[in-house]
C-alpha cells in the first residue's frame, strides 16, 4: 500500500479532525470538525450546496452548529490537500521507551518517529 493510500485510508476512517486557521488578527485558532465524504484532502473553500449539506448532515453536526441543514448560516467546508503527514504511535510501551531514551541520553527521542510527508 502506498503512503498516499495509507493516509487516505486513515482519513476515511477518522470521524473528527482539527482544523487550524489564522484569524483576522493573525492568531491561530483550532476547531474540531467532522470528516465526511472523504475523497482527496487540502485547501479549504466554502461550499453552500444545500443538497450536499442535507445529504451529509447527521446528528453530530447539530452538536456543533445551531439550526439545521436548512439554516442559511449552515454550510460545508470543502478541503483539497497538497501534502499530509501520518504520525503513527509506537504504542504505550514504545512511547515510554522513547521518552526514557530522551531523558537518559543525549539522543533526540523524536528523531526515530516515522512521519512521512506525502504529496497528495
Amino acid at each position: 500500500m502506498s503512503d498516499r493510500d495509507r493516509i487516505a485510508e486513515v482519513m476515511g476512517d477518522t470521524s473528527i479532525a482539527i482544523l487550524t486557521y489564522e484569524d483576522p488578527e493573525g492568531r491561530l485558532v483550532s476547531t474540531p470538525m467532522g470528516t465526511q465524504d472523504f475523497e482527496d484532502p487540502g485547501t479549504a473553500r466554502l461550499n453552500t450546496d444545500r443538497a450536499k449539506l442535507e445529504e451529509l448532515w447527521d446528528p453530530s453536526a447539530s452538536m456543533f452548529m445551531d439550526g439545521g441543514p436548512e439554516d442559511p448560516t449552515s454550510a460545508l467546508l470543502e478541503v483539497t490537500g497538497d501534502t499530509a503527514q501520518l504520525w503513527e504511535s509506537p504504542g504505550k510501551v514504545g512511547m515510554v521507551v522513547q521518552m526514557v531514551k530522551g531523558l537518559v541520553s543525549d539522543e533526540d527521542p523524536a528523531k526515530d518517529s516515522d512521519a512521512p510527508v506525502v504529496d497528495l
